[in-house]
């Protein structure tokens, strides 16, 4: 197997395209009408908790301290879907959340890559997969074949990469 690594900063940081294991819906459902961004404040580098529904609240420590998470949300008045963030998990720790009603429970994340509203879902190879069923918030994991069929996962993952790395270095 070829070993295709990611630059990530200017520390000279490198990431292995294998540990990009999960996607999450992070529309923010409480702000719908308004069409409100989710975490569109942060700059790359940046700490911040990242917030899971109480009913996920077991899936918030399945994805491993180091693993990359690719964000998705819908926004805009067409409800178009957008790959906008790639997180790093920084611990195994269960973050609370007291300010958030029926969002009680976070994750601590490093912020990798931003991308705004440029990548458009439908233009990812996460066009072809349905992470839907498991709802808002839930983060799916890649080697789930419900998902991602096994023998697609490094093309979907290479992809990943391609998209996010001309918005990495800081």
């Amino acid at each position: 197997m070829q070993v295709f690594y990611l630059w990530v900063n200017k520390k000279m940081n490198f990431m292995d395209f294998r540990r990009i294991t999960r996607v999450k819906n992070i529309t923010d459902k409480l702000h719908e009408k308004d069409k409100r961004e989710a975490y569109f404040g942060k700059n790359v580098g940046d700490k911040f908790k990242l917030h899971y529904p109480d009913k996920y609240r077991g899936n918030i420590l399945k994805t491993n301290k180091g693993d990359y998470i690719v964000l998705y949300q819908t926004m805009g008045i067409n409800n178009e879907k957008y790959v906008t963030h790639l997180v790093r998990t920084i611990d195994n720790k269960e973050a609370p959340e007291e300010k958030k009603p029926n969002y009680k429970y976070g994750r601590m994340v490093e912020l990798i890559a931003f991308v705004k509203k440029e990548i458009p879902y439908k233009e990812t190879l996460f066009k072809n997969l349905n992470f839907t069923n498991k709802g808002w918030g839930y983060a799916a994991s890649f080697e789930n074949e419900k998902f991602v069929p096994q023998d697609k996962l490094e093309k979907l993952q290479k992809h990943l990469v391609e998209i996010f790395k001309p918005y990495m270095v800081k």
